[in-house]
């Protein structure tokens, strides 16, 4: 965050699948680090905003679920 913060880079993209659609090359799901990620970023005064990666099935209406289950989560 430093570095980001130096060089004038005030939002990071986190890519981000929703909890049943991760990528077959996760280790671990991104959900697991939000909450960290999000802590550290408002500690440097950086923003974070997500990148919703595709997935099969996704639609207008599971966007907005996906959305809505960021927001509340």
């Amino acid at each position: 965050m430093k570095q980001c913060v130096s060089a004038g880079i005030g939002t990071l993209s986190v890519s981000w699948y929703p909890p049943n659609a991760k990528d077959d090359n996760a280790i671990l799901f991104v959900d697991d680090f939000i909450p960290l990620i999000l802590d550290i970023a408002n500690e440097f005064g950086e923003k974070i905003c997500f990148h919703l990666e595709p997935y099969p099935k996704r639609s207008a209406a599971s966007v907005r679920s996906d959305i809505e289950y960021l927001i509340t989560k």
